[in-house]
């Protein structure tokens, strides 16, 4: 019975940090993001993010999550979110949106 409850607990940490079924590591990821979309980050992270820094209309978050998941939930966002850390996760959505932007030149 230890062991079942050992497994669903590790089942369920690995869906929180696994939003999109990608395998790989997980990384801490910073993010600005309207307060209009808390809700969904809500939802979307399962309750697994911390708040700071909170503005009437912005909010940073802070989640642990798969690294390549989270670079295609930033991208399903853009227009709400901003990508602070780290670095090398800011520059890869940075090159998706403009290699997006380019499909429509």
């Amino acid at each position: 019975n230890t062991c079942l409850n050992l497994v669903i607990l590790i089942h369920v940490s690995y869906v929180k940090e696994h939003i999109y079924m990608f395998g790989g590591e997980s990384i801490t990821v910073s993010f600005k993001a309207k307060r209009s979309i808390v809700n969904q980050i809500l939802d979307w992270f399962d309750g697994n993010v911390e708040f700071s820094d909170v503005t009437p209309d912005d909010v940073v978050c802070r989640v642990r999550v798969n690294h390549h998941a989270f670079k295609y939930w930033a991208l399903q966002y853009m227009q709400s979110v901003k990508v602070l850390s780290p670095a090398s996760l800011v520059t890869e959505v940075k090159e998706a949106i403009k290699e997006g932007l380019q499909q429509y030149s």
